[in-house]
């Protein structure tokens, strides 16, 4: 997961409301993803009775994509209890 006092920081460079946010991103200090060096997009797409989120990370070093999806998936997954308000 994160180490403990990581700080991550990027800038927003798309916002379109309920359907897609995209930011640069990296860990501060980090030479290897610096911040601004990677791109994060989160497409929203109505499904029905609720919402499809899909999280894409490009720009990634290949031996930290598999780190970086395992803290997504893990953060994605406290997203729906917080959602529906019981986080």
């Amino acid at each position: 997961m994160v180490p403990a006092g990581a700080k991550a920081r990027g800038e927003f460079t798309a916002v379109v409301p309920d359907e897609r946010l995209e930011f640069t991103w990296g860990w501060v200090g980090n030479p290897n993803i610096p911040p601004g060096s990677t791109m994060v997009s989160i497409d929203l797409i109505d499904d029905g009775d609720g919402t499809l989120l899909t999280l894409t990370h490009r720009n990634l070093p290949a031996d930290e994509a598999p780190l970086h999806r395992e803290g997504w998936q893990a953060w994605l997954s406290e997203l729906g209890p917080v959602a529906a308000g019981e986080g």
